[in-house]
């Protein structure tokens, strides 16, 4: 696996569509994703991935779920993006494989940034609080994940 894909890296990946599609199956195009972990499991290595949207998503005014954490523009321009969210219910556990990261033979490997080590802190001790308060909420998506039947 290429030494740019680690945690805190924000990759393009096939990230898991939700219903009505299969969540263990890579989704049809390319999708940023924040990189949470890299783990060995006995099948081998395997990313632990954060959903992202820059997207609109909920009505101004609303208040900020546990869990999510927004990226204004400032923000988001210094991760080389657009502003966008990053929603810790949202995970996907994949293989770093061409069919979940299309862009893995790229001397890049799909990085588009890497989170510095205060962001990472940042952004892991919201996903220890969503584990801890919220764990209901959290949907794994994946190589990890029920078949939909």
């Amino acid at each position: 696996m290429p030494p740019a894909i680690r945690h805190g890296a924000f990759i393009l990946t096939n990230f898991p569509f939700g219903p009505p599609n299969r969540p263990d199956q890579p989704g049809p195009v390319p999708h940023i994703a924040y990189c949470l972990a890299v783990q060995t499991t006995r099948k081998g290595r395997e990313l632990i991935l954060a959903y992202t949207s820059s997207g609109p998503w909920r009505p101004p005014g609303q208040t900020v779920p546990i869990g999510v954490i927004e990226f204004d523009r400032t923000a988001a321009q210094a991760l080389h993006q657009k502003p966008f969210h990053l929603d810790l219910r949202v995970l996907a556990r994949v293989p770093p494989t061409p069919a979940w990261l299309p862009h893995l033979d790229e001397p890049n490997a799909g990085v588009i940034a890497c989170a510095d080590q205060t962001l990472r802190a940042r952004i892991n001790a919201a996903a220890e609080q969503l584990a801890l308060r919220r764990p209901e909420v959290i949907q794994i998506r994946g190589t990890q994940s029920p078949p939909r039947r």
